[in-house]
């Protein structure tokens, strides 16, 4: 019996070490790919597209 619980909680700490080292993995990636900026400023979000619809409504705007 004792060797089952052995077993199982190795393998909950290798889960939990995985899972963890995956988490750093994806904040470290998030951070080279943009830095410390919001996801929502990221190239290609809604915010860029919001943007830049206002800024052809802009220049395509005719007040006369």
């Amino acid at each position: 019996m004792e060797y089952w619980v052995t077993v199982l909680v190795f393998c909950v700490c290798v889960v939990t070490i995985i899972t963890g080292l995956v988490v750093l993995g994806m904040i470290f990636w998030h951070l080279w790919r943009y830095g410390l900026d919001p996801v929502i400023d990221s190239p290609g979000s809604a915010a860029d597209a919001l943007e830049k619809a206002a800024r052809k409504r802009r220049l395509t705007f005719d007040p006369n």
